[in-house]
């Protein structure tokens, strides 16, 4: 009923328009330009078109008036948008009878397709369905992750051409949709070129200006994949700037490890984020290459020799993003296994949503002072735990850090400060396992006699761990136990190894 009423709001509109000027094969292409390009205004969109059309020199009659090629585009884009058309959930697959085998597989391609910013639609998730089974690698559970990462994004690319040829063919008035110059791309290389050759199918109508911009997913839709790992290096690859020839190599791809899926994911969407940042593609310069650089600068004036091109630190643009995505990737790894009620004083919110201020607005991104503040009291907790010398740097220095300003004085600073905490650390550690030894009975028994003593005779000494519950001093004393044990049986290993290496 829908298609049918789409070809008659076609056929009442088209008069005037249809010219024998304009072939068939043209005609789907003007549809085809107006769905993929419904952003792009429609004069422009027709000039483009025209020109097209005089360089192909397959025209024979004269050329359409550029307004006759708008009216084409205005009348694909007021079609009625269809129920298909809209981003897919279980509930659509529901609706539409899509069978309930395939939700498991859909799922884990609408993950992907949200992580890379084009969420698929119905009608995309209808032809998944279809053509997934044809997918030359069957993924199991036995594959690697970035196996499956080619198919999810190829599959996304696929499906949506599908989806974009399939209403062209709505528009067209056909009766029948043939899918077959698609479906060839299953085919192997070899046997698909032969075909084309003999005309047993036809060769997908697409230049590779157009192609480019269809596969914003980061893999090839008639050619071989591109060597991604990951979503997040899919995104990479196509949000970046291009690399300066010193750094062609890196640009080809990223050599680190491939982060679990979960990780990777949360690294896709806040990469695709962060690249929507007004400041992007124009990066404020990094205050430490900036240094290094000015250093190499006197060294050369003092006789020292340096290249001028092939060395690093680089400074372009396309540096200035990776140190970002570097720095992202980071952030995630050390989030990913964080206890979210560790912060519950601090935060209502997961450290997962919670991005250094300094990596958003070097984006052009604007922060409110709320997340300001949520941030560092956050980022100083961190700090906290990580350096045993933290309390023995000046408040000034600590601020400094915080917020992410620090210098390489403040790392001096915080590293011997650390040295020193250490010790400190090690020697209440031990002071604190010598209290509980000493004061009798079996920690493991009398839980709400023991360990209050135990709390009150060290809250005396220490009045700053006030905030600590008896359970909390258990479990820190069991903590140390199973961490002294480690330590003793490391010794005994490496001691034993001496004494065997003596003896040969």
């Amino acid at each position: 009923m829908q298609e049918r009423q789409i070809n008659e709001n076609w056929e009442d509109t088209d008069r005037g328009v249809r010219g024998p000027n304009i072939p068939d094969d043209w005609r789907k292409y003007i549809f085809n330009q107006a769905i993929e390009e419904k952003y792009k205004p429609r004069m422009l969109l027709a000039d483009e078109i025209v020109e097209q059309m005089r360089q192909s020199r397959d025209i024979k009659d004269r050329l359409p008036e550029r307004e006759s090629v708008a009216k084409l585009i205005s009348r694909a884009r007021n079609l009625p948008y269809t129920d298909e058309d809209k981003p897919w959930s279980i509930a659509a697959s529901v609706k539409y009878g899509i069978s309930p085998e395939a939700s498991k597989d859909l799922f884990d391609i609408w993950r992907f397709s949200l992580a890379i910013d084009r969420p698929i639609s119905i009608r995309q998730a209808k032809w998944i369905v279809y053509i997934q089974a044809l997918y030359y690698q069957d993924i199991s559970t036995g594959k690697r992750y970035s196996d499956k990462v080619v198919r999810n994004l190829e599959l996304i690319s696929l499906s949506w051409l599908y989806s974009i040829q399939e209403q062209v063919s709505q528009i067209m008035g056909e009766k029948h949709f043939n899918t077959t110059a698609l479906d060839a791309v299953f085919m192997p290389e070899w046997e698909r070129a032969t075909a084309v050759k003999l005309k047993k199918v036809s060769r997908l109508k697409y230049s590779q200006e157009q192609l480019s911009r269809i596969e914003k997913s980061g893999t090839a839709l008639i050619g071989p994949p591109r060597s991604v790992k990951s979503v997040e290096q899919a995104v990479w690859q196509n949000v970046r700037a291009e690399p300066p020839k010193q750094m062609e190599i890196m640009g080809l791809g990223f050599t680190d490890e491939v982060l679990p899926e979960e990780n990777d994911l949360v690294a896709a969407y806040w990469l695709m984020y962060l690249s929507k940042g007004p400041l992007w593609n124009a990066l404020p310069s990094r205050t430490e290459v900036t240094r290094e650089l000015q250093k190499r600068v006197l060294l050369r004036e003092k006789g020292h020799f340096f290249p001028d091109s092939g060395g690093f630190p680089d400074d372009s643009i396309y540096s200035r993003q990776l140190d970002i995505r570097i720095k992202l990737r980071e952030w995630v790894k050390k989030h990913s296994n964080m206890a979210i009620r560790d912060y519950y004083t601090l935060t209502a919110q997961s450290p997962a949503l919670v991005l250094s201020p300094k990596l958003l607005t070097m984006v052009g991104y604007e922060i409110s002072p709320e997340y300001l503040e949520q941030y560092e009291k956050l980022h100083k907790n961190e700090l906290k735990q990580e350096h045993p010398g933290w309390d023995l740097i000046s408040a000034e220095v600590q601020q400094r850090f915080i917020n992410d300003n620090e210098t390489d004085e403040d790392w001096a600073l915080l590293n011997n400060a650390d040295s020193q905490g250490e010790i400190e650390k090690r020697k209440r550690e031990q002071e604190f396992i010598r209290l509980v030894q000493q004061s009798g009975g079996k920690p493991e028994k009398g839980f709400n006699t023991f360990w209050e003593t135990i709390r009150k005779k060290w809250i005396k000494k220490h009045p700053e761990d006030i905030q600590h519950s008896p359970e909390a001093f258990k479990i820190e004393y069991a903590r140390l136990i199973k961490e002294s044990k480690v330590h003793l049986d490391r010794e005994k290993e490496a001691q034993n190894e001496r004494t065997y290496n003596q003896e040969r």
